[in-house]
């Protein structure tokens, strides 16, 4: 026997599953974009510099998405209230078609319906995109940019970045205090304090990449041996003199002076003085040395000592006066810590 429909069902269904299909939509996305504003701040700062070095397209476009981190943010939050909007405005409607009054409505929606946005739309969301931020967010740049695209268009996007940089200047102008931008030298920081904090670099990677970046802020007068301490001989010295001051001070290098301590005629290498066996004279073994401003940063030192083909330098003040002595070696533990000697 044929059932007969009635016509009010007939025109109920149809509106009943269009909320039900906006209620889900507006929960999906709801979570997809907490989940993205959660995944954008746990991604791997190195990771992505090195994706974007491998010009990977979502790489390079986080990337500019992280030089305007305020333009993203608002969108992301623009995009989780229009969807928050949609599911709220859904579940109403057909809250409402049930007949239910403005209490229960209520208290449903306070018992029921708001710890479960918070759960699915909100902590589950952002828990997943913390876990897999390094492979979902690249997937998703696709979507993300259709959708910041879709309200900078409208334009809903441009309207808030707008309102939100004239609020920021006003109280800038109001405190009198302007905030500089975080320079390179500190952004390669952070991203070796978050690599190191996610394993990805060891311990002493980590120290090694911070002493690197303090040595273009080390003056070689920091690491140079004064000049009243370095051990030098004078272009006179006796044969026996020589051999004694070697054995003394179990020295590598020495340098040699003229007429006083600031006549720096080169400097002698003791294993090729000692091994020499015509008559003793260290004119022959004489090498230039080069010469370093005490101002000079640590980096800059290396790499002239390294071109030059020394390991050692002699500091020395405007006036051409020595002030100390630096070895590659003083230099190099800057970088890599104590060595032994050699």
């Amino acid at each position: 026997m044929m059932q007969v429909v009635p016509d009010e069902v007939l025109a109920v269904a149809p509106s009943t599953v269009g909320w039900v299909l906006l209620g889900v939509a507006g929960l999906v996305l709801s979570g997809l974009f907490a989940g993205l504003e959660t995944g954008f701040y746990a991604l791997s700062r190195l990771r992505l510099q090195l994706r974007s070095y491998q010009k990977d397209a979502a790489a390079q476009r986080i990337s500019g998405w992280m030089d305007r981190p305020t333009s993203l943010l608002t969108g992301l939050l623009v995009w989780q209230n229009i969807s928050n909007f949609a599911a709220s405005a859904a579940i109403t409607m057909l809250l409402s078609s049930q007949g239910l009054g403005a209490l229960e409505q209520t208290a449903l929606s306070a018992l029921v319906i708001s710890p479960f946005m918070l759960i699915f739309a909100e902590v589950v969301p952002k828990d997943l995109f913390y876990l897999h931020t390094d492979t979902w967010t690249y997937k998703l740049t696709g979507f993300l940019h259709g959708a910041l695209l879709a309200i900078t268009v409208v334009p809903v996007l441009p309207l808030l970045y707008g309102l939100e940089l004239v609020s920021t200047k006003l109280l800038r102008f109001g405190r009198g205090v302007a905030e500089a931008s975080p320079g390179t030298p500190h952004r390669v920081q952070r991203l070796v304090e978050e690599s190191s904090a996610t394993g990805l670099i060891s311990d002493a990677q980590q120290d090694m990449i911070e002493r690197t970046l303090r040595m273009a802020h080390i003056d070689v007068r920091e690491v140079m041996i004064p000049w009243v301490r370095v051990v030098a001989v004078p272009a006179q010295i006796s044969q026996k003199g020589f051999e004694a001051i070697a054995r003394r001070y179990n020295v590598s290098r020495l340098p040699v002076l003229g007429r006083n301590t600031n006549d720096i005629l080169g400097v002698v290498q003791v294993v090729d003085v000692l091994a020499d066996e015509r008559a003793f004279d260290l004119r022959p073994h004489l090498r230039a040395p080069i010469t370093l401003l005490p101002e000079q940063s640590v980096r800059s030192a290396i790499t002239l000592m390294q071109r030059a083909r020394q390991t050692i330098g002699i500091v020395v003040n405007r006036q051409g006066h020595a002030v100390g002595l630096v070895t590659i070696k003083d230099l190099v533990e800057e970088l890599v810590g104590e060595l032994a000697d050699w």
